[in-house]
C-alpha cells in the first residue's frame, strides 16, 4: 500500500507543493527534473515550462526581474550562487548548507535577500540527481542584525558613562586588569593618570548641578580629544577621572598631565569662566598588584590637592 501510495504521481505532487520552502530536483546535466511551486513562483515562470530545459537555460531563470550586468560573479548573481551549490554536490559533497546574500529585482528597485541554500546528492537507478532547497531567511537575518544591534546597544551602555559619554569605572577596571597582565608579560611600561576638578563643589552650589554637569562633559570631551586613540579615558565617579596611558612610563605620562592640566587651565566654559584640575600620575611596577598601584596614584592625586591645586604630583 504505502509503496503504492509513494509511486502516486498526485501523492508525490501534493508532498512537493506542501513544503514551503523552494525545491527543486536537478540532474547530472543540470537539468531542472522537478520543482515544487514554491520554486517556480521564485523563478517567476510556470512550473512546465521549466522542466527538462538543459544546463544554462534552465538556471538562468534564477534572475527575478532583469539580468544582473555582473551575472558572471558568484558573490552577486543567483544563478552562479545556485549552480556553483549544485556542480559542489555533483562533486560528490553529500550535504551542503551555505547562507549567502543575494540582489533580487523587485518592483522599482534592488533589494538585498538572504537566502540559505542546501543541496544533497541522489542516486537512484544509476542515475545522480541533486536536491536543492532555497529557504529565505530574510526575515530571520533581519531579526539577527536587530538583536545585534540590541546587543551592542546594551554592551555600549553597560561600559559607557552616561554623562560624558566616555568609559565607566566598570569598563576601566576591566581594562585595567588585562593591560597590567599585558604590560608584566611583554616588559611595556604602563602609566595611570587620575585627575579631578578642583572645588566642584563650589562650582555645582555657585552655578547648579546642570552648569555643574555642563562642566564635567566640556572637560571630558577637551582630555578625549587631546589623548591618543588607545589611552582609555575613564569617569571614575563624580568629579574624578582616569586616564589609562598604554606602553609610556612614568615622565611621559606627567608631561601629558601637564599638557591637559594647561589646557584646562585656559579653557573657557561657559557661563562659568575658568576651572583647574589637579593631576596625579604614576608607573606601574614590576610585580605590583592591581590595588598598590591604584593606592600610588590616588596618593599622588590627594598630595596634588594638598599643596595648592591645579597641579600634577608624581608617585
Amino acid at each position: 500500500m504505502h509503496n503504492s501510495l509513494f509511486q502516486n504521481q498526485e501523492f508525490l505532487h501534493a508532498l512537493l507543493e506542501s513544503i514551503p520552502s523552494m525545491l527543486f530536483v536537478v540532474d547530472s546535466d543540470v537539468r531542472i527534473f522537478q520543482l515544487n511551486s514554491a520554486a517556480s513562483g521564485f523563478l517567476g515562470k510556470e512550473t512546465n515550462s521549466m522542466l527538462m530545459k538543459r544546463g544554462g537555460e534552465a538556471l538562468e531563470c534564477v534572475h527575478a526581474g532583469e539580468k544582473l550586468d555582473n551575472c558572471g560573479s558568484a558573490e552577486a548573481c543567483k544563478e552562479c550562487v545556485i549552480r556553483n551549490s549544485v556542480k559542489k554536490a555533483l562533486q560528490g559533497k553529500q550535504v551542503l548548507r551555505e547562507k549567502t546574500e543575494m540582489s533580487l529585482v523587485a518592483g522599482t528597485g534592488v533589494k538585498a535577500v538572504h537566502f540559505q541554500i542546501t543541496t544533497s546528492q541522489l542516486t537512484f537507478e544509476g542515475n545522480t540527481y541533486v536536491l536543492l532547497v532555497i529557504e529565505d531567511i530574510t526575515e530571520l537575518k533581519n531579526s539577527e542584525e536587530k538583536l545585534k544591534k540590541v546587543n551592542e546597544l546594551l554592551e555600549s551602555q553597560a561600559s559607557t558613562d552616561p554623562l560624558t559619554g566616555i568609559s565607566n569605572r566598570l569598563k576601566f577596571d576591566e581594562t585595567l586588569d588585562a593591560e597590567i597582565m599585558r604590560s608584566q608579560r611583554y616588559g611595556m611600561p604602563l602609566s595611570l593618570i587620575m585627575f579631578d576638578v578642583d572645588r566642584f563643589k563650589v562650582i555645582n552650589d555657585t552655578y547648579g548641578h546642570h552648569t555643574g554637569d555642563d562642566v564635567l562633559r566640556e572637560a571630558a570631551d577637551l582630555v578625549e580629544n587631546n589623548i591618543r586613540g588607545y589611552d582609555l579615558f575613564a569617569r571614575w565617579g563624580g568629579e574624578e577621572f582616569m586616564i589609562m596611558v598604554g606602553n609610556s612610563d612614568r615622565e611621559h605620562a606627567v608631561f601629558l598631565a601637564e599638557k591637559l592640566r594647561g589646557l584646562i587651565e585656559s579653557h573657557r566654559f561657559p557661563g562659568i569662566g575658568n576651572i583647574t584640575c589637579s593631576f596625579g600620575v604614576t608607573e606601574l611596577i614590576a610585580g605590583e598588584s592591581v590595588d598598590r598601584f591604584m593606592q600610588r596614584v590616588d596618593g599622588a592625586l590627594y598630595r596634588a590637592k594638598a599643596q595648592g591645586r591645579n597641579r600634577v604630583e608624581k608617585a
